[in-house]
């Protein structure tokens, strides 16, 4: 009797279960890049009787479908049903937008609602907020936090850097974290800093200008300098400041002027430190003594002293009129040969204790000196001369940290898209003040492609 029961009972609970619609498949969980198109898709069992519809839940309620009917109004959703042994309702969603992300339902209207639920995440790229550093502005010593915040998702990492990737004070390429803590900061530790925010979606930097303020700081190559009777000599200062310096030159404790004897010659580099330099003509006795550099901001004041003595030594003149002569110090290969749509590269060096002015230029074919009036000048400095739009400049100075005073000066000519008539010779000339111009040729050959 017992067993009979069981029998029947089990009978009707499969019959029920065959009846019941119940939920049978929905997606997995997805995690989508913005723009992209996604499918959620939803299969009831028994549910041809009933209505299948989709809803989102979280962060907050909004029906999406009915009866085979689209409610929402989004442009981007679709919706499509379609029915086999299982009544299946998918949902289409192109173009993902942040506003898409949330918990969708997808529900049956039966007595019981079976529902099931799917979360669509959304990765959005990093973006990096008002509440981060922009600039900062620091006493050398004192202590400075760099800090940069990010939204986006995933979490975006965030990490510092520096341009070029330069070692950072913390002695480190690359500090992980949203906050780059300089304890005492150095006048070295100016410059850019990047923070830069990164996940799955993508990434994003932002440069943070970091500007130390100190007292001067000048650096002289001679100390002692010895020049003969009525010739020229060159007394020089390296001059490092923040803010600005101002900067007197003095002979034995008495300001020195421009005259007929004295120039004083000042170079503002692209560091912000400056050269400044005391030319002397026609040395006289009374020029003979000892010549201050003295520079002084808010912060503080410095001043080096330079000796100038006399020396009847007819070398030591040569040496210094030597030295007021640039050299070239690297030139691209004697010649160029490239085939027609290449792009001509030249590039030509320099070492000099001064600025020094590069000129570029395409020889003549009869041209037998420096700037012949029929060669074509193609730049001069840092100024691009040459109306063509392939041609392009790149002058790029430099200072040798064991010699301040030391300039090295690379200059370098592009032109794109060479064409036949681009051939020819090209000539680099250095000139200083005071010194004499020298010149290298680089031959060049574009031929037939």
């Amino acid at each position: 009797m017992l067993f009979h029961l069981t029998v029947f009972l089990n009978f009707v609970l499969i019959c029920w279960s065959q009846t019941i619609p119940i939920i049978s498949y929905i997606s997995k969980d997805q995690e989508v890049n913005l723009g992209d198109t996604l499918d959620l898709q939803c299969s009831a069992k028994n549910a041809k009787d009933y209505i299948v519809f989709w809803q989102k839940v979280n962060p907050s309620e909004q029906l999406i479908s009915g009866k085979e009917l689209l409610i929402v109004r989004d442009p981007r959703i679709t919706i499509y049903y379609h029915y086999d042994d299982d009544a299946w309702a998918t949902i289409e969603i192109k173009d993902v937008t942040e506003n898409h992300a949330g918990i969708y339902k997808c529900s049956i209207s039966s007595e019981n609602t079976p529902s099931a639920t799917v979360e669509l995440r959304v990765r959005i790229p990093p973006e990096i907020t008002d509440n981060s550093t922009n600039s900062v502005i620091a006493i050398e010593g004192e202590s400075v936090e760099l800090k940069c915040f990010a939204m986006g998702y995933p979490q975006p990492r965030i990490f510092w850097r520096r341009e070029d990737n330069a070692v950072l004070p913390t002695e480190e390429r690359f500090h992980h974290g949203n906050v780059l803590k300089i304890s005492s900061v150095r006048k070295e530790d100016r410059g850019t800093y990047f923070c830069v925010a990164e996940n799955l979606a993508g990434k994003v930097r932002r440069s943070v200008q970091v500007e130390v303020l100190f007292s001067p700081l000048i650096t002289v190559e001679q100390e002692r300098v010895g020049q003969v009777l009525q010739s020229d000599v060159e007394l020089q200062c390296h001059i490092q400041a923040s803010p600005r310096a101002e900067i007197e030159w003095m002979k034995d404790g008495n300001l020195v002027y421009n005259n007929m004897y004295t120039r004083i010659l000042f170079n503002y580099t692209e560091d912000g430190s400056v050269n400044t330099t005391l030319k002397i003509m026609k040395i006289e006795k009374r020029h003979f003594g000892n010549y201050s550099c003295k520079a002084a901001n808010s912060l503080g004041s410095n001043l080096k002293t330079i000796n100038l003595y006399e020396t009847d030594h007819l070398e030591s003149s040569e040496k210094c009129a030597n030295k007021s002569a640039p050299e070239i110090t690297g030139i691209t290969e004697e010649q160029v040969v490239i085939k027609v749509g290449g792009m001509i590269k030249l590039q030509c060096s320099s070492q000099y204790s001064h600025n020094v002015v590069v000129i570029w230029s395409k020889l003549s074919v009869t041209s037998t000196s420096p700037l012949n009036k029929l060669d074509f000048i193609i730049s001069s400095g840092n100024v691009l001369i040459a109306k063509d739009d392939r041609i392009s400049l790149n002058h790029n100075q430099t200072f040798n940290s064991n010699s301040p005073l030391q300039h090295s000066t690379t200059s370098t000519l592009q032109i794109k898209n060479a064409q036949e008539t681009d051939s020819g010779k090209y000539q680099c000339l250095i000139a200083s003040p005071g010194g004499i111009p020298v010149t290298r040729d680089v031959k060049v050959k574009v031929n037939p492609a």
